[in-house]
């Protein structure tokens, strides 16, 4: 299982090379960015085979009990209906945020997932700074962010309500399995590349 937390803000992403107008008069268009009334949201998801799990929000940032009560209830729901097969084969993967490698959540992870987790101080070691090898950093949130700034954000309400809408659309899009199998074949590229590189950038390369 692939994990992340991503923060969404009113202002988002924006990239004036894709954003045009054409028109023979000046319209007189403009669009506000840094505003003074600012939010944020943080959300974590998880992909798991073919699934996508969450979205999850986190209220506030981040930290080490925010961070055991998400396993305690998101991640132990969903690995509790999994079969005892798909249960012995799952693995979890995690970056090396702060949160995720205080003691009390490595010794729950190991409770929960025994030898099978990666991390920053899993039994298995996860690289620093390495988003180009999960696919919720090269794939997922690249997705959600586009279609949830497509238009102006305006309000917190509205931010959770396209982010939900984002994760439904792209589950219903994914429900064949073929997307997945595309992530999963970007994934091992990927993984060859990095090999190759011993570790470096490899994103210059062709996936």
């Amino acid at each position: 299982m692939w994990t992340d937390e991503s923060t969404f803000t009113r202002n988002g992403i924006w990239n004036r090379q894709n954003l045009r107008y054409w028109s023979q008069e000046n319209p007189q268009l403009c669009r506000e960015s840094m505003h003074q009334y600012r939010f944020a949201v943080n959300v974590w998801a998880g992909i798991h085979g073919d699934q996508i799990i969450g979205p999850v929000f986190i209220e506030g940032n981040l930290n080490g009990p925010k961070f055991l009560e998400l396993l305690d209830d998101t991640v132990a729901d969903y690995v509790d209906g999994l079969s005892l097969g798909a249960n012995s084969r799952l693995w979890y993967q995690l970056d090396g945020a702060p949160a995720h490698s205080v003691v009390a959540a490595r010794q729950r992870l190991t409770e929960m997932f025994g030898e099978n987790w990666i991390g920053r101080y899993g039994p298995s070691r996860w690289p620093a700074r390495s988003p180009d090898l999960t696919p919720l950093d090269f794939f997922l949130w690249g997705y959600i962010k586009n279609e949830v700034y497509s238009t102006e954000v305006t309000t917190v309400e509205d931010l959770k309500i396209r982010i939900m809408r984002a994760f439904d659309k792209i589950k219903n899009f994914a429900a064949n399995g073929a997307l997945f199998r595309k992530v999963r074949n970007n994934i091992m590229r990927r993984c060859q590349l990095c090999i190759r590189v011993h570790g470096g950038h490899f994103e210059n390369l062709k996936i």
